[in-house]
């Protein structure tokens, strides 16, 4: 099927509202619309929408003219409210951007949208079944695996530290032991944690003097 520019609009019967808009390609080719806010309510319910052709066979020089046109036949009152257009001008270029004016128009229709919009515990239950076992590659994970440890530990025998070294660790130590200590103070212990953070001190100093 051959490209060609056509006019569109979608009813959304859950809000009752519209949105008119153009698009060049094929009638059947995936296309949505450019609305952030209405395309993400169609992802989210896509049998609530329905969508008609309105003009076809129109030739791609003249698909933002016509666009404006149709545009203009909505009440003024009704955009952002009645339709999911937010404004009803003519776009001289696909990317053109709003002035100052439009823009902050465009923020408050979207604030008082976003205001009365609720989540039921539905679409909460599916976003959250959505996520599950999905990877996220640019979370850090601070877990290492016992094969990772074994060979950091491989890696830093024979590592000889200089005596400036040593003493800025030392400090170091004594700092956080200090921090613990302030923050600890008041708590009570058991006989068997106290004997438990004895040991633990005891073997990170016979492993300094090993080095």
């Amino acid at each position: 099927m051959e490209k060609e520019g056509f006019i569109y609009i979608w009813y959304d019967r859950k809000r009752k509202m519209y949105y008119i808009g153009c698009h060049y390609g094929t009638v059947d080719d995936g296309y949505i619309c450019s609305s952030n806010r209405m395309r993400d309510a169609y992802r989210r319910r896509p049998h609530d929408f329905k969508r008609r052709i309105l003009q076809k066979n129109i030739s791609k020089e003249n698909l933002l003219k016509e666009e404006y046109r149709w545009l203009q036949m909505i009440d003024s009152e009704e955009i952002g409210k009645k339709y999911y257009n937010l404004y009803q001008r003519h776009f001289g270029h696909w990317t053109l951007i709003p002035n100052e004016e439009q823009k902050k128009s465009i923020s408050r229709k979207q604030s008082e949208w976003q205001k009365g919009k609720q989540l039921t515990e539905e679409h909460k239950r599916k976003i959250s079944e959505a996520h599950k076992g999905k990877k996220y590659p640019n979370r850090k994970k601070s877990v290492l695996t016992t094969e990772h440890k074994k060979n950091i530990s491989k890696g830093r025998k024979g590592i000889k530290f200089s005596d400036e070294h040593r003493a800025n660790l030392s400090k170091a130590v004594l700092k956080q032991s200090q921090d613990i200590s302030r923050r600890r103070k008041g708590m009570k212990f058991s006989d068997e944690h106290r004997a438990n953070l004895s040991k633990a001190i005891k073997s990170y100093h016979e492993k300094r003097k090993l080095h």
